[in-house]
């Protein structure tokens, strides 16, 4: 009984490691350059956004607002949900609000609004995590010269950090529609275009305050 109860134990752990290493998606711990930035929250205080974010205490304003070129993650439970990439003037900060104030936001990141809240709703824990490179020296063109300078070239260290997911999992986080060809899920689109007409009816009231960048 007692080599019975041995096995039945060795065998129930081998069969956890082996979900663990082919049925459940990649883990943040597993990506070495990352660092964590804070967690989503539930906002109960405005009509329209649903979550904010909270800073860890030892973000320093200077990262929050760092220029520099950077790939970020959303994680649930410590599962990858979303890669993305950023290279907005005010940093991570500016990119986190795309989400939690998603203004004229596309219909990706306004549906990741809800997708979060849905997950917060369900008592799971929601983090964004950051990886960035140094700036290189490079070429900068203007319209009339080509300068020298640093740069930092975050688009293709956007495509490595995915292309390093899609070899290791086979596919993209769930939360990539687009790489994924999935289209994004009908309640959130529902609420996109409920939300696009409101904003159509109310446009000459609108300000700039939000307007869209180049990130994913």
């Amino acid at each position: 009984n007692s080599k019975r109860a041995v096995f039945t134990a060795l065998f129930f752990c081998l069969l956890k490691k082996l979900i663990r290493k082919y049925l459940t998606d990649m883990e943040i711990s597993k990506v070495h350059t990352a660092k964590k930035m804070g967690d989503f929250r539930k906002r109960e205080d405005h009509e329209k956004y649903k979550i904010n974010f909270e800073f860890l205490e030892n973000i320093s304003p200077e990262t929050k607002k760092d220029r520099i070129g950077r790939v970020y993650y959303i994680v649930v439970n410590n599962i990858i949900k979303k890669i993305g990439g950023s290279a907005s003037k005010d940093g991570i900060k500016s990119t986190i609000k795309f989400y939690t104030e998603f203004g004229r936001a596309n219909s990706n990141r306004f549906a990741l609004h809800y997708l979060i809240r849905k997950e917060l709703d369900n008592n799971n824990k929601v983090e964004v995590w950051m990886t960035t490179s140094p700036k290189a020296p490079g070429k900068i063109s203007g319209l009339y010269s080509i300068d020298d300078g640093l740069v930092a070239a975050y688009m293709e260290m956007e495509e490595k950090c995915k292309s390093e997911y899609k070899k290791s999992e086979n596919k993209f986080p769930d939360w990539n529609f687009k790489e994924n060809n999935k289209k994004t899920p009908k309640e959130e689109m529902q609420k996109y275009a409920d939300h696009i007409k409101e904003y159509s009816d109310s446009y000459d009231e609108d300000d700039d305050e939000n307007e869209n960048e180049d990130e994913d």
